[in-house]
């Protein structure tokens, strides 16, 4: 019966400390609530920025195997920041 005391007592100082926390999280919410979000362009690199633009085509459009010419069956297109 004791040891059963003991775990109740460390149950109850868990709930009391998770009140808390929800206490702290209602106050600052309520911080954040009345500051404007910050202006962000996740994904999107400004225009300013200079561009290299870098296009990988086959040597040649003829199919090795013989069937013909080739076409082009998709594009894939990717922006990064990179450091020069």
């Amino acid at each position: 019966d004791e040891r059963q005391l003991a775990f109740e007592d460390l149950s109850i100082a868990l709930a009391e400390v998770e009140v808390q926390k929800e206490h702290l999280a209602a106050k600052a919410g309520e911080k954040t609530a009345t500051r404007p979000a910050p202006k962000r362009t996740i994904g999107n690199l400004p225009a300013a920025l200079p561009r290299i633009e870098e296009v990988i085509e086959p040597d040649s459009l003829i199919c090795p195997c013989g069937c013909g010419v080739m076409h082009k069956i998709g594009e894939d297109r990717s922006e990064r920041l990179d450091i020069v």
